[in-house]
Parts: C-alpha cells; structure tokens; sequence
C-alpha cells in the first residue's frame, strides 16, 4: 500500500510538471489545444523564425533591387511588433489589419516605442497550399498596395513576424515597413 501511495504521488507530480510545460493556443473550431513547448521545441520554433525572416527580408530585397531600389534592413524592434501582431492574429483568428488588441498597425508601432514618419503592413494567411517565402511574396505583389508598399522607396526598415500552429498548418505573416 505504501509503495502504491509513493508512486500515485510521484505519478501526479510527474503529470502536474508536463501539464506546467504545455502552452495554450487556439485553433478554429476548437476552444483551446495544449501543445508541448520543451526547450528543444523553443529553440527549433526560434530557428524557423530566424530563417523566416531572413529569407522574407531577402526576397523583398531581391524585388526592391530589380526595381533599381535600396534594400531595407532587417530591424529586431519592428520584428518584435510583427512577431506579437502574427501569433495574435493566429490564436484570435483573425485576419486584418487593425488589431482588436492594439488598433491599426501605426498604432501598434507606436505602443512599442518605434519611431518612424510612414509606415505600412502587409499581412499574409495560409495553410497547406500555400506556405512558401516565394508564395506569400508573389501574394503581395499580386495585390496592388502591398505591392505598393513593398516597393515604397521612403522605407528602409522592415521588420517580420512568422506564427505557425503547425497541428493544423496554419501559417501567418507579418511584414512591417517603415521609413
């Protein structure tokens, strides 16, 4: 009997630790889903968005040069302000430019202390089909005021934002520009 009390203990203080290590997201169709987020899961979800950005930042370079204009550089503030913009809109599924949480996103920029005259956004959304650099950048050129902001010569700075929800596949760009 005791050991049996001793393992039932060491049995729901085990459980109670992994329940610690679970984050809470949302999914469509579903209240909320708990999804193990370990150190090794962090530090691989970091990675991705590292690449992510980087190869956002090189393709709208590429754009920007063969149109004959300056490349914009890659900022950690304006990251960090697309980042939150991209896992909100993810876990309140939402998809639109002015944030319920933190208004339009000159707003946004603001709150987080990003000093700038022009700014712009262009958001991308998509699952399986469609989730390639290549293909969330096509998008926005394809719709003419991202297009125009991408090719916005006033903008030097760009910051990235990347959430996945990789259960379902569900993947949301955030691209803030500003001058």
């Amino acid at each position: 009997m005791k050991n049996t009390v001793i393992l039932t203990v060491a049995a729901l203080l085990l459980f109670g630790a992994v329940l610690t290590s679970f984050q809470i997201v949302h999914r469509q169709n579903e209240s909320c889903v708990g999804v193990p987020q370990n150190p090794l899961q962090k530090q691989e979800k970091k990675k991705r968005l590292e690449a992510m950005q980087k190869d956002i930042t090189l393709a709208i370079n590429e754009i920007r040069e063969a149109k004959g204009l300056q490349p914009v550089e890659l900022k950690s503030d304006i990251s960090r302000v697309a980042q939150i913009k991209g896992e909100e809109m993810l876990a309140e599924q939402y998809y639109v430019h002015k944030s319920p949480v933190h208004g339009m996103p000159d707003e946004m920029l603001r709150k987080y202390n990003i000093k700038f005259t022009v700014s712009a956004e262009c958001i991308a959304w998509s699952g399986v089909f469609r989730s390639s650099v290549e293909e969330v950048v096509e998008g926005w050129m394809d719709f003419k005021a991202d297009k125009e902001s991408l090719l916005n010569p006033d903008f030097v700075n760009v910051g990235v934002g990347y959430a996945e929800d990789l259960g379902t596949r569900k993947y949301h760009w955030v691209v803030m520009f500003t001058d």
